[in-house]
């Protein structure tokens, strides 16, 4: 089962970061912080990863979501990674459809449909 969605473009890594930025932001997401995970503290000097994790929101779904069911925010599909594989940069999320199929709540499955097909719209447009 596949639990996420994405996309691997033949192109150089910081081009493609710039350009999920710019995609999330025409589908409606904002980008509230970014984490650099090859200068981030933990990387050992001879790791030559290129690896950047989004944290990404739709705006107004998580309002929607905790409005459906308090504890439902945390499945809020805000992680979206950018990162350099031997066939291109890939950007990924998790599908959210799937994250939302184990909360039992119609008013929460109604929120991941739209924010998939967002992000399947902003990944088409890298």
């Amino acid at each position: 089962m596949r639990f996420y969605i994405a996309r691997t473009v033949d192109a150089v890594f910081d081009e493609v970061l710039g350009r999920t930025k710019r995609a999330l932001k025409s589908a409606g997401f904002e980008v509230t912080n970014e984490l650099d995970l090859k200068n981030a503290p933990i990387t050992t000097p001879d790791d030559d990863t290129d690896k950047t994790a989004r944290k990404a929101h739709v705006r107004g779904v998580a309002y929607r979501l905790l409005m459906a069911q308090d504890d439902a925010n945390v499945t809020l599909p805000c992680n979206i990674v950018v990162r350099q594989t031997d066939s291109g940069v890939e950007i990924s999320a998790i599908d959210p459809e799937e994250e939302v199929a184990m909360i039992d709540t119609k008013r929460v499955a109604t929120l991941a449909t739209p924010t998939r097909e967002k992000l399947e719209a902003a990944f088409a447009a890298i």
